[in-house]
């Protein structure tokens, strides 16, 4: 769901008429992949950090 400047909620439908929709797939899909990337760095950082605790 998206909020346009009229203050109307427009659904999927709607936006893809107005060619937005598939860009909002993209910008979610980003995000998606972007906080996946994030996650994992924090799992390889804390690895690290308690194999330098160990040494």
């Amino acid at each position: 769901m998206f909020i346009l400047s009229d203050g109307k909620i427009h659904r999927g439908k709607r936006l893809k008429q107005r060619g937005l929709g598939m860009h909002h797939d993209v910008y979610v899909f980003v995000r998606m992949c972007i906080s996946k990337l994030m996650d994992d760095a924090c799992d390889i950082l804390r690895d690290i950090h308690k194999k330098h605790i160990r040494v």
